[in-house]
């Protein structure tokens, strides 16, 4: 799927307050955060007042818009419709989340595919009425020594996301970051398709 668009938002999901800062569902601030850094896009401003932060940014004549909602992670959807009230019409919307089926360090790349039982994408396919929107699946569960993902139960689930990475796990997720940066330049410069065909 090309990309016509010169704007492009990057909603990146997570939890506010310095509680959940460095917890695994917060992977999408860590991303965040690092590709403002990374493609030197703006400080973090207050947008949407009490709904979330935003960087601005170009690349490469694209516009790009970074957003950390602050309505916490069930609540994502709430900051769409203003945010594009706010930048305008015409802009394709990016996605970026923690998922428990890939292995922390490792990410995968979609398009219009179901919440996969991520309230937070839930929350953004319900506030815009479907599922037209890419997405950065970026992997939170350990493996075991066979290499196989260890997924939590669903009993398990809410406790577990809510902990934080430990110290070789962060390293894993860190070391990963440059790939993904480059995945969301592709994604950006020359659309979905390209991007992962080259990553996934």
């Amino acid at each position: 799927m090309a990309i016509e668009s010169k704007k492009h938002l990057v909603i990146c999901l997570g939890n506010p307050g310095n509680d959940y800062k460095d917890t695994r569902h917060n992977a999408g601030f860590i991303f965040a955060n690092f590709v403002r850094e990374k493609c030197g896009f703006s400080p973090w401003q207050k947008s949407l007042p009490g709904k979330g932060e935003v960087s601005k940014g170009q690349i490469n004549g694209n516009d790009i818009f970074i957003l950390k909602p602050h309505t916490f992670m069930n609540n994502s959807g709430e900051v769409v419709k203003p945010m594009l009230r706010e930048i305008g019409e015409n802009v394709n919307i990016i996605v970026a989340h923690d998922d428990l089926d890939i292995a922390i360090g490792k990410f995968k790349l979609s398009h219009a595919r179901g919440s996969g039982g991520h309230n937070g994408v839930e929350s953004m396919i319900s506030f815009m009425n479907g599922k037209d929107f890419s997405r950065i699946r970026i992997g939170i569960s350990p493996i075991d020594e066979e290499g196989l993902i260890r997924r939590p139960t669903d009993k398990n689930k809410e406790s577990f996301v809510l902990k934080n990475f430990s110290t070789k796990e962060r390293e894993k997720l860190n070391n990963s970051l440059n790939n993904l940066v480059e995945a969301f330049i592709i994604m950006v410069e020359k659309g979905i398709d390209e991007a992962m065909n080259k990553f996934n």
